[in-house]
């Protein structure tokens, strides 16, 4: 399965900080490209992600008095992210971290905390980064598919965002605590609210479509087999690929998963990871030239 990667740098003294390499150009446009994409279905994003688009050129900023009776008396935040090149033997700080191979995102928070008498200050000094390769049938080079993977990475810089506006979240920061547990390195909220992302863009768009599978709609194997179309998309077409997604969380085996007609009907066919817990694979038909 494709795998999304969150890491963090607690740094209490900035010392050496070994400074990741400029993207390329490609991967800049890429970049580009994905951000205006996203950008274009604004509304259809289930969970903004402004803030931490507003961190690539600004300075996000946060800052709040704490409680009486905590360990600080005022809290100040400052948090950027940049954009690196690919890099599957990464640096950050003086740790190094390999990227295993079926990784095809990576969002860094990298915090420094700095504490002088009641008042704390953190500066996140973020990055993020995006490989350009296809790692084999897992996962298909298409627009779509790139979006969700970006829109993916956001969100582990925007749910701590989010955190930060909450009182919980602050008065952990007051007591000493920096709280990671938001960003999802766990991955318990972001792959509903991407799947829901892609749900919602397949709705809209031609020959795209979400495969939802209940675990009631599997047998007492985990197998599964459910319509997802009608043969007549194909109408007046001489030949079409198949691409298909299985986006974090995806639940589905790749390995099983087949799409094929049957009579008039399309239909979607293989096995549930875990037959207790639904599944979701994104597919798309393009027409071959």
């Amino acid at each position: 399965m494709i795998e999304f990667c969150l890491i963090f740098t607690l740094l209490f003294n900035p010392g050496f900080v070994e400074k990741p390499q400029k993207p390329t150009i490609i991967e800049r446009l890429e970049f580009n490209g994905r951000l205006r994409i996203l950008r274009n279905h604004s509304g259809l994003i289930p969970r903004k992600v402004d803030d931490v688009i507003r961190s690539f050129k600004d300075t996000v900023r946060v800052s709040y008095d704490c409680p009486g009776g905590s360990k600080f008396r005022k809290v100040y935040i400052n948090v950027t992210t940049r954009h690196i090149k690919w890099d599957r033997n990464l640096s950050v700080g003086e740790e190094q971290f390999y990227i295993p191979g079926k990784t095809v995102g990576y969002y860094i928070w990298q915090p420094t905390i700095l504490m002088k008498g009641k008042e704390k200050r953190i500066y996140a000094n973020n990055f993020v980064m995006f490989t350009l390769e296809t790692p084999g049938k897992q996962m298909s080079s298409t627009p779509l598919v790139d979006e969700a993977i970006f829109y993916h990475e956001l969100l582990h810089g925007q749910l701590l965002l989010d955190a930060m506006k909450t009182k919980e979240w602050r008065k952990k920061v007051c007591d000493g605590d920096f709280d990671m547990g938001p960003s999802d390195s766990n991955h318990k909220r972001i792959p509903e609210l991407v799947q829901n992302y892609l749900r919602s863009v397949a709705a809209i768009t031609d020959h795209v479509y979400a495969v939802s599978i209940l675990p009631q709609q599997a047998s007492s194997t985990a197998y599964f087999e459910i319509q997802i179309g009608r043969t007549d998309i194909f109408k007046n077409k001489k030949k079409w690929q198949t691409f298909t997604y299985y986006p974090s969380g995806s639940n589905v085996d790749p390995n099983s998963f087949t799409i094929q007609p049957k009579g008039t009907k399309v239909m979607a066919s293989g096995k549930l990871i875990d037959k207790n817990q639904k599944g979701f694979v994104l597919v798309h038909f393009i027409e071959s030239k």
